[in-house]
């Protein structure tokens, strides 16, 4: 009886004792690599972890490209101006933070 401390997954991975550098046990160990990779590829479990971590990068990319636009557009003059009545206290930092936001999407629609 194996101690499980997950619930049941449709892969176990087997346990491999292999010491590359002695070349022990190495051919059971890729078996093993492609054994997992045969089952990714016929479970569909592969073309499910590759679109989860497609996503996660695509949104990683998109976060640095909004983030570098958005403080473009906290240099703006106009900007500077509700930053300055922000430190006066004339204004609210969210009424400041959707200037920001309104003038990010705006110079993005420009460039389409």
């Amino acid at each position: 009886m194996m101690l499980r401390l997950s619930d049941a997954r449709p892969w176990t991975p087997p346990i491999i004792e292999a010491v590359a550098s002695e070349h022990r046990n190495t051919e059971a160990l890729v078996d093993g690599i492609d054994q997992h990779r045969q089952f990714l590829e016929a479970s569909g479990e592969g073309r499910k972890r590759r679109a989860r971590r497609d996503r996660r990068e695509v949104i990683r990319l998109a976060r640095r490209q909004l983030t570098r636009e958005i403080e473009a557009a906290a240099d703006d003059a106009e900007i500077g101006g509700l930053l300055e009545s922000l430190a006066t206290r004339d204004i609210d930092p969210i009424s400041v933070a959707t200037a920001v936001a309104r003038l990010t999407v705006a110079r993005y629609r420009q460039d389409d």
